[in-house]
């Protein structure tokens, strides 16, 4: 179980540097603006395709990265814990502001969210439930709707 707040940071940066390897658009900003929205969220699946489920370190495992539309969902699961035995509140805060600080200042991940991109995160304990869960738009960005 996670026990405290800076092992929970460690976590989120740990997390967020796998993310890294399985969905990155590894192309340039150029080309990115050439693709439509729904063209860059099959991209990234696509990339993620074969590499989930993933250890992200000894608490957290990514389960799978799914697309809805223009959403890309990334279940997670703490595998040290049952959902009650985390604080919803406290993994939202703290992953919160690393993936959406992450995702917004990537250059490509900045033009998919401003095409309308929706990146969501769910955390679910050991026994299948729900911890919480999240998105991160062009507006978590500062970006209109």
């Amino acid at each position: 179980m996670i026990k405290n707040i800076s092992a929970i940071i460690l976590l989120a940066v740990i997390v967020f540097g796998a993310y890294r390897g399985i969905a990155t658009l590894n192309t340039s900003a150029k080309e990115i603006e050439k693709i439509n929205a729904e063209d860059i969220v099959d991209a990234l699946v696509a990339e993620s395709s074969g590499k989930t489920p993933k250890m992200i370190n000894d608490e957290m495992r990514l389960e799978n990265v799914k697309k809805n539309g223009r959403q890309i969902t990334f279940l997670n699961t703490v595998v040290s814990a049952s959902s009650n035995e985390v604080d919803p509140e406290e993994v939202k805060s703290i992953y919160f502001p690393v993936m959406s600080k992450s995702l917004c200042g990537n250059e490509n991940m900045l033009i998919a969210l401003s095409k309308g991109v929706v990146f969501r995160y769910v955390y679910q304990g050991n026994d299948g439930k729900n911890i919480t869960e999240y998105t991160i738009d062009r507006t978590s960005c500062g970006g209109n709707s």
